[in-house]
């Protein structure tokens, strides 16, 4: 797939690193710095007694967008890296979709087997789709905004998420039940995004739909 060969830093981008940092973690990786824009003013004013115990120890992820025509997405475990990107760490899925704005893509675990397939559902094109594997549904994404900044996950066996995506600003956050579970931001380009997740809900069904979420959110 030639991964190794994603540089997902544009050239304007070159020489500087506009990244996130996660100003409530008390352990910081190399790679999340200050942002440009600063966060809203209620993630500022979080109080460290809100702080959720897990991002103590949370697990790194990257998802990188691939150079290639079809814009293939990669998704790595970054949690034992000094640094989150570029890329780096162990490759965890991958999502290969037939063309540049296919809204199909097929998912595929670190050893090339395929785990499902993503394709849109319902009547409205671009508000839902789905994740099946073996005909079996896994999960369903919805867009629950105009703007297409609030999206809803729903996993077959699992618990629902709420996930925020970048609009006017560099964050990106996923919740279950109000919590949030996933803390990210994007940077550098918008090829990449770098996110903290609590530890045992990473699976490769939540990495998908995550990566699946960029992608979609890099064409809009």
């Amino acid at each position: 797939m030639g991964y190794s060969s994603i540089s997902p830093t544009p050239e304007r981008d070159r020489g500087r690193e506009p990244m996130i940092r996660f100003p409530f973690l008390r352990h910081q990786r190399e790679g999340f710095t200050e942002p440009e824009r600063p966060f809203p003013s209620e993630a500022r004013a979080m109080s460290e007694a809100r702080i959720p115990a897990w991002l103590e120890e949370p697990r790194w992820f990257c998802s990188l967008i691939g150079a290639a025509s079809a814009q293939p997405v990669a998704v790595f475990d970054a949690t034992d890296c000094d640094k989150v990107g570029e890329p780096s760490g162990i490759l965890r899925l991958r999502l290969e979709p037939r063309f540049r704005y296919s809204p199909v893509a097929r998912v595929l675990n670190a050893d090339g087997r395929e785990e499902g397939i993503i394709r849109p559902e319902g009547f409205i094109p671009g508000a839902s789709y789905a994740m099946r594997r073996d005909g079996e549904l896994v999960w369903t994404l919805s867009v629950r905004s105009i703007v297409r900044r609030r999206h809803v996950l729903r996993l077959a066996h699992g618990n629902t998420w709420t996930f925020h995506t970048p609009f006017f600003s560099t964050r990106l956050t996923g919740e279950v039940q109000g919590d949030r579970r996933l803390i990210g931001g994007v940077g550098p380009g918008i090829s990449v995004w770098r996110m903290a997740i609590e530890r045992g809900r990473d699976t490769l069904d939540l990495l998908a739909a995550v990566a699946f979420l960029h992608r979609q959110w890099n064409h809009f």
